[in-house]
């Protein structure tokens, strides 16, 4: 399935910018999609590099305080 798949992509060795913001706060990704009101699936998908709007990066990268910038999530999606 496509859920599979992104995960599995965004859980490798490279790991994603996002998820390694998670793992070292220790937050969930069903936390952190709560708390930018989109869908685990949503964020796994934006991880695994499909189309997505700025609007959606702002949120991700403002939930993380900035530590994950726009420019990570975009130079991410363009691999």
């Amino acid at each position: 399935s496509c859920y599979v798949q992104c995960y599995k992509r965004c859980m490798n060795e490279e790991q994603h910018p996002l998820m390694a913001h998670l793992k070292q706060t220790g937050e969930t990704i069903t936390s952190f999609a709560a708390r930018t009101e989109m869908s685990r699936m949503k964020l796994y998908r934006i991880m695994a590099g499909e189309n997505t709007t700025v609007d959606s990066l702002r949120k991700i990268s403002a939930a993380t305080g900035g530590a994950v910038s726009i420019s990570d999530l975009a130079q991410e999606a363009a691999q």
